[in-house]
């Protein structure tokens, strides 16, 4: 979802700056993560970690793409965090229906080109449910 945004060399250098930051960050944090955590908690860890990273990675991109500003990356984070019941029945749902949609269809067929065709498709529609909450949120919170 680019919002109407014309993709221009100028936004793609900013979008790739931007993605070396964020990604920078993760990486910096799941370094210091792998440092700090005892090795049988990884596992959990791991997943909490990836779970953020979804979480705040597709309200950044959200929000960056609407204002192409660097500074979007603390506005994603403050709206991601103390938002974040808002995203909890959508991120439940979902993962309740990707579940059954694998169960389900590895059950059926064992044709992988199905099963990944479908899960993509789910989670393009995640993704765009997301971006739409992000936006919606943040014009509720920028109007309080």
């Amino acid at each position: 979802k680019t919002m109407h945004t014309k993709v221009t060399l100028e936004f793609m250098s900013k979008f790739g700056l931007f993605n070396l930051l964020w990604m920078g960050l993760w990486v910096a944090s799941l370094f210091f993560a792998a440092v700090l955590i005892e090795e049988r908690s990884a596992r959990t860890a791991f997943f909490v970690f990836m779970f953020l990273a979804f979480h705040f990675t597709n309200s950044s991109y959200t929000l960056f793409i609407k204002e192409q500003r660097l500074h979007s990356i603390l506005k994603a984070l403050k709206i991601s965090t103390k938002k974040i019941h808002l995203f909890l029945l959508p991120y439940l749902i979902m993962a309740i229906s990707l579940f059954a949609l694998i169960a389900g269809i590895s059950f059926l067929t064992s044709n992988i080109l199905i099963v990944l065709s479908l899960l993509i498709v789910c989670m393009a529609f995640l993704r765009y449910y997301i971006s739409t909450l992000v936006l919606e949120i943040e014009a509720r919170y920028d109007q309080s």
